[in-house]
C-alpha cells in the first residue's frame, strides 16, 4: 500500500513540474514567434460508465503537444445498485497535431494515475437496487486523447474531446463537448 502512495506523489510532482515548465516556455514566446500556444479546456459528455467530464491544460510547440488532463467517468443510477462505479484519471500526455487558422486536431498518449470505485460482493437485495461492497482501487494507466476543435476566435475554441484510459482495474472511454480558453493561434 505504501508503494502506491509513493508512486502517486512522484507522478503528481512530475506533473506539476512539467506543467509549470510548459507554462514558462509558452509565456516566453507570446508575441514572439507565434508558434507556441497554450490553453485550458473543460467539458462534459458521456462515457463508458455513463456521465463523463474532464479538464486539462495543453501546450503546443511547432513539433508536438503536451497535455495534463483530468478525466472522470461515473455511473448515474437513480434506483440502481450502490455504490455507483466510477473511475478518474490524471494524466500527462505527449502527441502530434494538425492546425489551421480556424481548426485544430490532435492525438496524444502518456501515463496516468487512476483511481475509482468498483462493486464487490453483494451485501443486500433491495427493492430499489442491490447494495454491494465498495471496492476502491488505484493503479497506473495509459491515457489516450483526441481533440477536434473549432477556433472562431484567437482566445476561445469549442469542439470535441475524446479520451480513453487503458489500465489493469477499469479501462474506460468517453467523449466530451469542450470549451477552450487561452492563446489558440
Amino acid at each position: 500500500m505504501q508503494y502506491r502512495r509513493i508512486i502517486f506523489h512522484a507522478f503528481l510532482w512530475f506533473s506539476i513540474v512539467i506543467t509549470f515548465s510548459c507554462n514558462a516556455f509558452a509565456q516566453d514566446t507570446i508575441g514572439g514567434s507565434g508558434n507556441n500556444y497554450f490553453w485550458i479546456n473543460g467539458g462534459v459528455g458521456v462515457g463508458s460508465l455513463g456521465l463523463a467530464g474532464g479538464a486539462g491544460l495543453t501546450w503546443v510547440t511547432p513539433d508536438y503537444i503536451i497535455s495534463v488532463r483530468y478525466a472522470a467517468n461515473t455511473e448515474f443510477n437513480i434506483f440502481g445498485p450502490t455504490p455507483e462505479e466510477s473511475v478518474v484519471d490524471v494524466g500527462l500526455l505527449y502527441g502530434i497535431y494538425s492546425s489551421s487558422k480556424y481548426g485544430f486536431a490532435s492525438i496524444a498518449a502518456g501515463l496516468s494515475y487512476v483511481n475509482g470505485v468498483r462493486r464487490g460482493k453483494i451485501l443486500a437485495n433491495g427493492l430499489l437496487g442491490d447494495a454491494y461492497e465498495k471496492v476502491p482501487f488505484q493503479t497506473i494507466g495509459i491515457p489516450l486523447e483526441a481533440q477536434l476543435i473549432w477556433r472562431p476566435f484567437s482566445v476561445v475554441g469549442i469542439g470535441f474531446y475524446f479520451f480513453a484510459d487503458i489500465n489493469s482495474e477499469m479501462s474506460n472511454v468517453g467523449g466530451l463537448i469542450t470549451l477552450q480558453i487561452g492563446y489558440l493561434r
